[in-house]
């Protein structure tokens, strides 16, 4: 289902299988459809619907101001569950107000996640001046899938990435692959070039071998983080991780990280807050 410059959108109850592309996508205005437009999709919700089988993405959102996902569930996804991705170019802007590429005051919160071939949240976008990427809230969803967590990389600082109350059943792998044998070969979330970051009340188990592969033998570190500001890390759960933080990580300020677990079994802890 694509959308283009559409406002008012209300949609629930759908059930939709079978699709070659994405479920949903929000894209940048084409003039095929919306003849001179370079408007966002704005006031845009998906609830209480099923969707199963996609060839591509899940959702993908690369030019809305204001979408909610809530009571969702998503199944058999071809590759990133959801895709933030502006690919070729940077926002417009207009007025003081983001045209043509923007992924702004975004809510997935209580939706089901099964089942997908790559990250369960992708948003790189390194072209230069940026892409205008404000409040992500991705909250009290379940994710049954074990792959990658996150991957946010932008040339741009993006403000407000909410990640809070989520739970993953299957255990996280690394966003970069590496061997199990090399002490923080990578990270089941990197995030870089963002401002206020809260990351907490997370239960996200990663991957330390098999019962018959290197059996309890933690090795990535649960974030790579790199250049953000006022990030929050508290209250995670994040058994069978080496560490929270991977040493790569660097050039941030006013970070709080305390009251995480990580671990065999999550027996270990950063400390009380």
């Amino acid at each position: 289902m694509l959308l283009e410059a559409d406002s008012g959108v209300t949609l629930a109850g759908l059930k939709i299988d079978d699709i070659q592309g994405d479920f949903i996508d929000l894209n940048a205005p084409n003039s095929g459809f919306t003849g001179t437009s370079h408007a966002l999709n704005t006031n845009v919700s998906v609830t209480d619907s099923t969707f199963k089988n996609a060839g591509y993405h899940g959702v993908t959102v690369e030019a809305a101001d204001g979408v909610l996902f809530s009571g969702d569930t998503f199944s058999n996804i071809g590759v990133d569950a959801m895709d933030f991705e502006y690919d070729i170019y940077s926002t417009a802007w207009k007025n003081g107000k983001p045209t043509e590429a923007a992924e702004d005051n975004v809510t997935i919160t209580n939706d089901t996640w099964n089942s997908f071939g790559d990250d369960w949240f992708a948003s790189i976008q390194p072209q230069l001046p940026g892409v205008d990427e404000e409040n992500v809230v991705l909250s009290d969803n379940t994710v049954n899938s074990a792959n990658p967590l996150l991957q946010v990389k932008g040339s741009a600082l993006n403000h407000g990435l909410t990640i809070t109350g989520n739970t993953a059943t299957k255990p996280a792998r690394s966003t970069s692959g590496g061997s199990i044998t090399k002490p923080y070969v990578g990270s089941t979330m990197t995030i870089s070039h963002v401002d206020e970051v809260n990351i907490e009340n997370n239960v996200f188990p990663v991957y330390d071998g098999t019962a018959n592969y290197y059996p309890n033998h933690p090795y990535l570190a649960a974030l790579a983080a790199t250049d953000l500001s006022a990030l929050d890390l508290q209250d995670n759960n994040f058994e069978g991780a080496l560490g929270i933080l991977n040493p790569s990580s660097s050039g941030n300020t006013a970070m709080t990280a305390c009251g995480n677990l990580y671990g065999v079994n999550g027996k270990r802890s950063d400390g009380a807050c």
